[in-house]
């Protein structure tokens, strides 16, 4: 079974729906059975308004865990964080004038044990960054999203922030330019590094005519953590090792943070907080009740998991 969008593009609810049951496997053998249960439960029934031509199914109600390691909820939270930035970055250029630049900010890769004390310095480095005169004399906004990779090679965590910046217009043509081995040394000096830092720095471009605002957005509402980094279904010790790691290096962070003028309008737009426990990742309204395309009425499907074909049966 997939959810079709209107573009046509396809959503892999099963996949997603399995490898959540791995992530719950991996609890439930690390003995943390509350997160276990709930990840195992998590999808278990999918409620769509599907239009009786084929034109298009939209999801309108599920069961969502909202753990942060569950390979579905991570999905929607993606998906639901891309939809929020256009709409704050839309919202935004109208207020002020600006363009936008992508930035990367790392630290040395890092051992399981570590990574909590790495994350803490890269948010206190972010924190500091921010407020140096160089950096806030030029951003009008900015949305920051840390993502955390692991090599299998090195058994090691990269904890990394993802920055997109809205940067007054003038940032390209005068003295408030920073150029990325400045970027690299304000980063340094802010995460109190003892050695020079990979820092990446890149204006965005839009691919198309008009669509500066799309371009900025896909880069930055990256997993916090992409299940193919903790799932390994041909070595069950190296999955808990790796989950417990995460489980604990991310416990209770601040994942994504909209600062200046975009948390304003972010505040301002009413749009919810999307790590919160009560976080609506469905994103939609059973109101609906015509198909955009057709107009045909909409029908209701009520999908529910079943574990002997590993996939979502139709109930109706």
């Amino acid at each position: 079974m997939q959810d079709e969008k209107l573009d046509g593009k396809e959503r892999p609810w099963a996949v997603k729906k399995i490898r959540s049951l791995l992530v719950s496997e991996s609890f439930e053998r690390l003995r943390i059975e509350n997160r276990a249960e709930r990840i195992h439960n998590c999808g278990s029934w999918l409620k769509f308004a599907s239009c009786p031509n084929g034109c298009s199914k939209k999801l309108v109600g599920a069961n969502f865990c909202r753990d942060r390691l569950c390979p579905m909820c991570n999905w929607r939270r993606s998906l639901k964080l891309q939809a929020q930035i256009v709409q704050v970055l839309k919202e935004a250029v109208t207020r002020a004038k600006m363009r936008f630049i992508f930035l990367t900010l790392t630290v040395k890769n890092v051992s399981g044990e570590n990574l909590c004390n790495a994350i803490t310095q890269l948010q206190k480095g972010f924190n500091a960054l921010m407020q140096y005169g160089d950096v806030d004399s030029v951003t009008v906004g900015y949305v920051r999203n840390l993502e955390v990779t692991y090599n299998r090679d090195t058994d090691e965590y990269h904890p990394h922030f993802h920055v997109l910046i809205g940067v007054k217009p003038e940032y390209f043509k005068g003295s408030g330019y920073i150029s990325q081995a400045r970027w690299t040394e304000l980063w340094q000096k802010a995460a109190r590094l003892d050695y020079v830092p990979v820092v990446n720095v890149k204006t965005v471009k839009a691919k198309r005519e008009g669509q500066t605002v799309e371009a900025a957005v896909a880069e930055t509402a990256k997993y916090s953590a992409k299940d193919t980094d903790y799932i390994y279904e041909d070595n069950k010790s190296l999955t808990d090792k790796v989950v417990l790691h995460l489980a604990a290096g991310l416990h209770s962070r601040k994942l994504i943070v909209f600062g200046k003028l975009f948390r304003t309008v972010h505040r301002e737009l009413h749009l919810q907080d999307i790590e919160s426990e009560t976080a609506d990742l469905v994103g939609s309204s059973e109101q609906e009740c015509q198909c955009q395309i057709c107009k045909t009425n909409l029908l209701e499907e009520l999908y529910k998991w079943h574990f002997g074909f590993n996939n979502f049966i139709n109930t109706d």
